[in-house]
């Protein structure tokens, strides 16, 4: 995904909210997940076991867990957020076919 269409940060939260199954999805304004370890890295770890799974791409999905791992290095969490929502876009868009 290129910058022009990267998410804003509201609906990478919601996306990511809907992901996780976070019942506090309709209350964007508290979710965390571009400014807390905390709230970020259980996303982080459910796309590496999604990886794990047998129909998965994992060449696409591991690039993404991969940046995100380079963003954790570099403690740059709004650039991981956007590598988890992006990879959560692509996952969606294969759960579809």
């Amino acid at each position: 995904m290129s910058k022009e269409q990267s998410l804003s940060v509201e609906d990478g939260n919601r996306l990511i909210a809907e992901f996780m199954e976070n019942p506090q999805v309709i209350l964007v304004d508290l979710l965390e997940y571009h400014s807390s370890w905390d709230w970020l890295m259980p996303v982080v770890d459910k796309l590496k076991q999604l990886r794990e799974k047998k129909y998965l791409k994992i060449g696409t999905l591991h690039g993404y867990l991969n940046s995100c791992w380079n963003a954790m290095k570099e403690n740059d969490i709004l650039k991981c957020f956007n590598h988890a929502a992006e990879a959560i876009q692509w996952y969606n868009t294969q759960s579809k076919k």
